[in-house]
């Protein structure tokens, strides 16, 4: 079996308002006591406050947390700056570059009753337009939460910034039946990623991989919420020769980040 370094590119730190299970790991050194059990090199990392409670605080606590832990990279939750609560996008992304963030998070549902905290702005144009613009010109990759935008929001976004990196999240347990939207995507859109949280299933790998390569898939663990070993076996157990499992364990995600404009 193939020697991987993995890099997880779905992982947050802090508390749930509403935790899944009890005694999820939470705080920096808990989480790198998950990753040297599991095996996991490194990590793009968003803070739960800012999801759940507030976009900035969570950012700045994010940044004090890891304190420029080499193993933790910082993904900052973002949004529209038409409210003032984050400054204009061309500025935002400027901060980003200049504190190492190279990678930006949203939560854009409007639907107040699911699970996951949305924070309710529109990802037309009109709205979410110039954000989506600025993170484009830099190259920065941005991460959603499929249970966060709708599939014609996802070709949408892809259509209008087709030199922003758009990563899918999951957050929820998927099959086979996800292939059916996002193939036809993946078709159009060469900007358009999915990482492996959930992706367990029997051959579901392998299928996209002799599909479309394995240059779409990132390796994610959706820590803490779930624990990362399910993920680890689908890509190491999978059925793909070992460069194609290096690439998605941490050479598609190091590709992007090599990608950002500074």
């Amino acid at each position: 079996m193939a020697e991987l370094e993995f890099f997880d590119c779905n992982c947050a730190i802090g508390r749930y308002t509403d935790p899944p299970v009890p005694d999820l790991p939470a705080t920096v050194d808990e989480l790198l006591e998950t990753f040297d059990y599991a095996g996991i090199r490194s990590a793009l990392v968003y803070h739960l406050v800012a999801r759940e409670y507030d976009a900035e605080t969570g950012n700045d606590i994010l940044m004090e947390e890891l304190n420029g832990n080499g193993r933790l990279l910082p993904q900052w939750v973002l949004l529209p700056h038409h409210t003032g609560e984050f400054p204009p996008p061309d500025e935002l992304t400027q901060t980003m570059i200049d504190q190492d963030v190279l990678t930006g998070r949203i939560y854009p549902s409007q639907k107040m009753d699911l699970p996951e905290t949305g924070h309710n702005f529109p990802l037309a144009d009109w709205s979410a337009g110039p954000l989506l613009s600025a993170l484009e010109d830099r190259r920065m990759p941005l991460f959603v939460d499929q249970s966060q935008i709708t599939w014609n929001e996802v070709h949408d976004v892809c259509s209008r910034h087709p030199n922003l990196p758009l990563v899918l999240n999951q957050s929820a347990r998927i099959s086979w039946r996800t292939n059916r939207p996002i193939w036809p995507l993946w078709e159009i859109h060469e900007n358009l990623y999915l990482d492996t949280a959930e992706n367990h299933e029997s051959g579901y790998i392998e299928r996209i991989v002799e599909r479309f390569g394995p240059g779409r898939l990132l390796f994610g663990t959706g820590l803490p919420r779930w624990a990362p070993g399910p993920a680890i076996v689908a890509i190491s157990r999978a059925r793909i020769d070992d460069d194609a499992k290096r690439q998605i364990a941490s050479g598609n995600l190091k590709r992007l980040l090599e990608g950002v404009r500074r």
